[in-house]
């Protein structure tokens, strides 16, 4: 059972009532079910308390909980130790998962707090707003050299969520134009997804294809020149070079290419739709 001590100790800094604490109760009682130690079950509910308390202070009901009140409540414990944030975002993941599983929310921790690696002493939580995304695509000139091909190539990160292996490897066949849809096939798990081609992603192909794009008989869309296409580390490069000229603070936040994947799953349960939804559209397996 769980110290009823160390439940005190905790309980008398963290304070919540109501609704919050019988959930509170619900969960621990849960971790009681669980074929974990004492001290596994009493270091989950520790920074489960301080979540809690966040969301009393705060006004928020787990019921009304959303996923942008789990990143604001991150953004508010960044001035504790890394290990600490680590070890509470992973105690919130569970515990997320447990109100999904109880159908008190529509999504689950494992998305809403995945494990980004940034480096072997410390894992990070990174989205980007829908006012950061305006702000980093605003921030590319199209009439400068290169322009049209890092907008075409922005877009298709930040509106389709896409693995930069795919667009590294998308061929000109893959955009068809009378349907309006370009076709996937990820080079992760060769999932085939179609996507909508918008007509802001079709002016700006069409203008890097037209205007910047070098002659060659490769089929790919992205080329260096007329032999070679892009590596791993241009795009890396790309996306950093516009996140900085945007001004985006890039403080205890991964700025690899995969953050938009991120947000755009963000804004999509933020608009209340499950995760399968979200799994359609970035296309994963589960």
């Amino acid at each position: 059972m769980i110290s009823q001590d160390n439940e005190k100790r905790y309980i008398s800094k963290y304070i919540f009532t109501g609704n919050l604490y019988k959930k509170y109760r619900t969960y621990a009682s849960y971790l009681n079910t669980l074929n974990i130690t004492k001290d596994t079950k009493e270091w989950r509910l520790k920074h489960i308390r301080g979540f809690l308390y966040y969301l009393e202070e705060n006004n928020i009901k787990l019921k009304n909980l959303k996923p942008q009140d789990v990143y604001n409540y991150m953004k508010s414990i960044l001035n504790l130790k890394a290990r600490t944030r680590e070890h509470r975002a992973i105690c919130i993941r569970f515990f997320l998962n447990w109100l999904n599983d109880n159908k008190i929310i529509s999504y689950n921790g494992s998305t809403i707090l995945p494990k980004i690696k940034c480096n072997k002493h410390e894992n990070i939580v990174t989205y980007y707003s829908d006012e950061e995304i305006t702000k980093i695509l605003n921030s590319i000139n199209a009439k400068e050299i290169n322009g049209k091909r890092d907008l075409a190539i922005l877009l298709l990160f930040v509106r389709f969520g896409l693995r930069q292996r795919d667009i590294m490897m998308l061929k000109l066949e893959d955009i068809k134009w009378n349907d309006n849809k370009i076709i996937i096939v990820q080079c992760k798990n060769k999932i085939i997804n179609n996507y909508p081609m918008t007509e802001e992603i079709r002016y700006a192909l069409l203008d890097y294809l037209k205007n910047e794009r070098p002659e060659s008989s490769l089929s790919y869309v992205f080329l260096k020149d007329s032999n070679n296409i892009y590596n791993d580390h241009f795009y890396y490069n790309l996306v950093n070079k516009y996140l900085k000229k945007a001004n985006i603070v890039l403080t205890n936040k991964h700025h690899g290419t995969n953050i938009f994947r991120h947000s755009i799953a963000t804004s999509i349960i933020n608009d209340g739709y499950s995760i399968y939804v979200v799994s359609s559209i970035l296309g994963h397996k589960n």
